[in-house]
């Protein structure tokens, strides 16, 4: 199907994302089952450079806002793949705009908000994704969501991949195929945690 915005309208396809071809996940039953993603969705998801462009093109998106998929990652996996999205990103700038995966478990809000301002000032990436899990409620994200509000940026909240151990995850991959990934919660557009007027 070839959906195409009205000309001189710019389509921008939000919430694309992107799997590091350098990531090592060990197959255990609490890791992210990526596994269960067909071969050619695994190939898309991997390729930031022209393969992705003439699907854009083909699609008729004018920009894709990209971020790696939503894994529960320590702050160094996080940045380690942070730098791998730049990288691939870096020739396609005028293509895909970044966010930054942050990590989200309990007690890591001030690892998130540095990692947040390192993609923010130093990458310019447009802003911040959390896997949603176990973590973000937890009162070290209040240096998140300032952070984001300083830097004027979004921060996407996207439902965490699901495990190897979930059996739910088995089911709904059967289910919804590559479509999983697609709900995703926005807590905001253009600003987060607005705080008190």
């Amino acid at each position: 199907m070839n959906i195409r915005a009205p000309i001189g309208l710019p389509l921008v396809a939000c919430i694309e994302s992107f799997l590091s071809p350098t990531i090592n996940i060990p197959s255990s039953p609490s890791s992210p089952a990526l596994q269960l993603l067909p071969t050619p969705t695994l190939a898309k998801l991997k390729n930031l450079s022209h393969a992705r462009i003439r699907d854009m093109r083909h699609l008729g998106h004018t920009i894709q806002v990209i971020s790696h998929i939503p894994i529960s990652g320590t702050p160094q996996m996080c940045s380690k793949l942070n730098d791998a999205l730049e990288s691939g990103t870096r020739l396609q700038g005028d293509k895909l705009v970044a966010l930054a995966l942050l990590p989200g478990g309990p007690g890591e809000g001030g690892e998130a908000a540095a990692e947040l301002q390192r993609c923010v000032t130093r990458m310019k990436f447009a802003g911040g994704v959390i896997a949603v899990g176990r973590g973000v409620d937890d009162e070290s994200f209040e240096e998140v969501w300032s952070a984001a509000q300083r830097l004027g940026v979004p921060i996407v909240l996207r439902e965490d991949w699901p495990s190897g151990d979930q059996a739910c995850c088995r089911l709904a991959m059967r289910r919804y195929g590559s479509r999983f990934t697609k709900k995703t919660l926005t807590i905001a557009d253009q600003r987060v945690y607005a705080g008190p007027a």
